[in-house]
């Protein structure tokens, strides 16, 4: 119901002539009645952000993806930067991350059951370890064979290394293909090349 409301707005809107550009120059010329407008063209990608990040608040995690909007439309270079749809989702990433990062540790860790669903009715399990489930020997273990999977150790080329990061936060192809500017054939190609390095590196099998 929200969405197709946001869609309905959206079409009846004369912001929706209205390139993303040409809104954030008007929010950047103190217009700022335009913000409203911008925030219901993102909405939807906004969404995806909040759906991602399921294990947090939905209220915060929406409420970082507007003050990152709000940033980045004032922050926005044309000249500098490509799309800003693009460079928003960038900053947007990095917003998240951090934000993780500074609650981390205060956070109180919930415990799991293999039978809890999340709020989208997705078992728990599919996305996340059972952490009183792994022993401290086991922890161990993990850890030191995560941190062998360095760029460096698999030999990765550039656009390999960035792949494995992104895959070790979460993210779409398609979200990687539009953060590198490359077609998602070529993230997924990067992605195989990826796994056939590390299967090598932890079987030591032969060449690649």
């Amino acid at each position: 119901m929200l969405k197709t409301y946001l869609t309905l707005c959206e079409q009846s809107s004369p912001y929706a002539v209205m390139t993303l550009e040409e809104i954030v120059y008007e929010i950047q010329n103190g217009n700022l009645d335009y913000f409203e407008a911008l925030v219901v063209r993102m909405q939807n990608g906004i969404e995806v952000y909040i759906r991602k990040y399921y294990y947090i608040e939905r209220s915060i995690v929406y409420q970082q993806c507007l003050i990152t909007l709000y940033e980045t439309a004032l922050n926005y270079k044309k000249e500098r930067n490509d799309s800003f749809e693009r460079y928003y989702y960038h900053m947007l990433k990095f917003a998240l991350l951090n934000m993780i990062k500074q609650n981390k540790g205060v956070r109180d860790i919930e415990e799991i059951s293999i039978d809890m669903v999340d709020r989208y009715n997705r078992p728990v399990a599919e996305h996340i370890i059972d952490v009183n489930a792994l022993r401290p020997e086991v922890m161990s273990e993990y850890h030191a064979l995560t941190d062998a999977l360095t760029p460096v150790n698999l030999k990765l080329s550039l656009l390999e290394s960035k792949v494995l990061g992104y895959v070790q936060e979460g993210l779409s192809i398609k979200a990687m293909a539009l953060l590198e500017d490359e077609s998602i054939k070529t993230i997924q190609n990067a992605i195989v090349r990826l796994k056939r390095k590390i299967r090598k590196h932890l079987l030591d099998d032969g060449d690649v």
